[in-house]
């Protein structure tokens, strides 16, 4: 009785076909922007928009995963302050380069027990045009002109 080499030949091609990042490792955000948009399978916490040659131009989840953190990113804004003594959630905002993308990260609530907030690992200059208005939005930033390069970013204040 001969096997069909078939279902082996798919299993092989499983792991070409769809990447899961190791969620232990510290740079796993690097690893996302550097795969093929279409085969990366996220949590359902994370999200990815794809630009049209097929790379990462967003990557966006939660602000508690620290993405300029574990990207090595360095920081071009912050607000940070200490927190209001009444409530403990000034919000803040951060914005960080490291190579072609820009990460923004903006707490609405540090003093929470999970810390609350939305994260961005972006490549502006592929970024659609409606991601780039929401970051901006969220970062406090006018909505045009839309910042459509890392030195824009770079240079940015709310």
């Amino acid at each position: 009785m001969q096997r069909s080499l078939l279902p082996a030949l798919v299993l092989a091609l499983v792991p070409l076909i769809s990447w899961v990042p190791d969620w232990r490792r510290d740079n796993w955000p690097v690893q996302v922007m550097a795969h093929p948009c279409a085969h990366i399978q996220l949590t359902d916490s994370m999200r990815l928009e794809c630009a049209a040659d097929g790379s990462v131009a967003v990557l966006t989840g939660p602000v508690d995963y620290w993405l300029a953190r574990r990207m090595r990113a360095t920081q071009t804004f912050s607000n940070r302050r200490q927190p209001a003594a009444s409530t403990g959630q000034r919000p803040s905002l951060d914005i960080s380069v490291v190579g072609d993308i820009v990460v923004v990260e903006h707490v609405t609530c540090g003093a929470c027990r999970r810390v609350m907030g939305q994260s961005w690992a972006f490549r502006p200059a592929k970024a659609s045009a409606a991601s780039l208005a929401s970051i901006q939005a969220a970062a406090g930033l006018p909505a045009r002109p839309l910042l459509q390069s890392v030195s824009a970013w770079s240079r940015a204040r709310p």
